[in-house]
């Protein structure tokens, strides 16, 4: 029997014990789900498994009867010739760690408390017998087995000062109010002595989060491991359910465009400011290649400030559509910038690069014209009709159908960076002005959303007496420009 076999059926064998010792028979959607989760132990397939399930469509009692079932017999499985054809087993020949977390303590012990309760039912303690295991330990935050697996729930507040256990596999709920600080400061690190596996499940809100990050990621890179069921994918299992649900799109002002149902069962994400571009859109734009093929070039360049970086954004002209072919990201002092920045620009033939200005007498801008021979650099004052500007030409090429618009995609960092970028950017109008920004959270950043927009207006040359009342759609005077400041 070939490897695949094996594995496909012994998480067959895995799950239908999970259900017989819950008394419960997974749905399709949750089996499926489960199968991912075990065959990433198994396998040691690590990585962060994000999941949107329509609330109260049983995450919490998938993961209590799968957790159940994988604590009793993966250390059990590991002392069997198994660990030979899997050899991940092996970490769990002492005993399988899981951890639930959560933003609040509650939270994360919803699906630990289910689990505890389970351990005292008759059926999970016959099955236990014919292992020769007992539960040794089963308190307010810690469950254990004699084979030594164990599971524990705590809060992954930032307020908590808690660092974390250790864990082969960590369980995260709620994910959308989870902060940047708990996610990667406090509940990541607990896995990283084995590379485990990691789950984030919830559902979505009106605000950019680590989740959402997470999802998008996974989308873009490792669409096998992100799973969504809206309430569509439940109702078909449950009358009780789509009675409920019937109920709340009539009772609910809106119904179905309801914001709440929207974001708790159609599982959609209402950002209060808006994205400046659709991720999803976004990502199917990695179509480029990095390296010019020999059209127009033309860069953009802005200026890191105390906090942020300077990055640079190279655009080729291919046939009507502006393509990223090169990135730069760099921080440090000015001499340290320009001692990789100049030589940057002058592997390429660029007619234009437009640089970030705050006016007459700037040095960055004055410094990188002396540097550049041509009269090729030429600053651009950043004030919110400009931005308006060339955030809108930037926008209504990427959105153009067929895109006017793409960038290529690898593992640099400045390309992941940029990406991060797009994706997280918000927009908002201001007056009648569209302002493009970062994200109000620790981390983030918009400089590669200036780079490129600038470098956008460099390559198509946009006169600057089009600045007035671009991307409005009302001409403006110059007394209602200045109203806007």
């Amino acid at each position: 029997m070939g490897s695949k076999k094996i594995l496909k059926n012994l998480i067959e064998k895995i799950l239908n014990f999970g259900e017989k010792i819950n008394h419960i028979k997974f749905r399709p959607y949750q089996r499926k789900r489960a199968e991912d989760l075990t065959r990433a132990i198994i396998l040691h397939e690590s990585g962060t498994y994000t999941t949107l399930w329509s609330r109260k469509s049983g995450k919490s009692e998938m993961l209590k009867g799968l957790m159940l079932s994988l604590l009793a017999v993966l250390p059990g499985l590991a002392r069997t010739h198994l660990r030979h054809e899997f050899p991940r087993l092996k970490l769990f020949k002492y005993g399988l760690s899981v951890a639930f977390a959560g933003p609040k303590l509650d939270l994360a012990r919803i699906p630990f408390v289910r689990l505890k309760r389970q351990a005292r039912q008759k059926a999970f303690i016959d099955e236990l017998e014919k292992f020769n295991l007992s539960v040794v330990v089963s308190n307010s935050s810690n469950f254990e087995l004699s084979n030594g697996s164990v599971a524990t729930a705590f809060s992954g507040s930032e307020t908590a000062s808690n660092e974390g256990p250790s864990a082969h596999v960590l369980l995260l709920d709620e994910c959308a109010l989870l902060t940047p600080f708990s996610i990667y400061k406090i509940l990541f690190p607990m896995v990283a002595h084995v590379d485990g596996v990691i789950s984030e499940t919830g559902t979505p809100s009106r605000k950019r989060c680590p989740f959402l990050t997470d999802i998008e990621y996974n989308q873009r890179k490792f669409p096998k491991m992100h799973d969504e069921v809206p309430y569509t994918g439940v109702i078909p299992f449950s009358k009780y359910y789509a009675s409920y649900i019937d109920k709340q799109i009539d009772r609910l002002p809106g119904g179905l465009k309801n914001p709440f149902f929207r974001m708790n069962f159609l599982l959609e994400w209402l950002i209060a400011e808006g994205h400046f571009i659709d991720p999803k859109l976004f990502i199917k734009l990695a179509k480029g290649t990095r390296g010019p093929t020999g059209g127009k070039l033309a860069a953009g360049v802005d200026w890191g400030k105390v906090s942020s970086a300077t990055t640079v954004t190279i655009l080729e002209d291919r046939n009507g559509q502006a393509v990223v072919v090169d990135l730069l990201e760099i921080r440090g002092n000015w001499d340290h910038q320009f001692s990789y920045i100049v030589p940057f620009l002058n592997e390429y033939t660029l007619e234009k690069i437009f640089s970030e200005s705050v006016g007459i007498g700037d040095y960055p801008t004055e410094h990188l014209a002396k540097e550049i021979p041509g009269n090729k650099v030429e600053g651009k004052f950043m004030s919110a009709p400009y931005k308006d500007l060339i955030f809108t030409n930037l926008q209504d090429d990427i959105i153009a159908k067929p895109s006017r618009f793409n960038y290529f995609e690898d593992d640099s960092e400045e390309c992941k960076s940029f990406i991060r970028q797009f994706l997280d950017g918000e927009q908002e109008i201001k007056g009648k002005l569209l302002s493009v920004h970062k994200p109000d959270e620790e981390g983030s950043a918009d400089d590669f959303l200036i780079s490129t927009a600038l470098a956008r207006d460099a390559l198509y040359s946009t006169p600057t007496t089009k600045i007035e009342g671009q991307g409005t759609g009302v001409k403006r005077n110059v007394l209602a420009v200045l109203d806007d400041y």
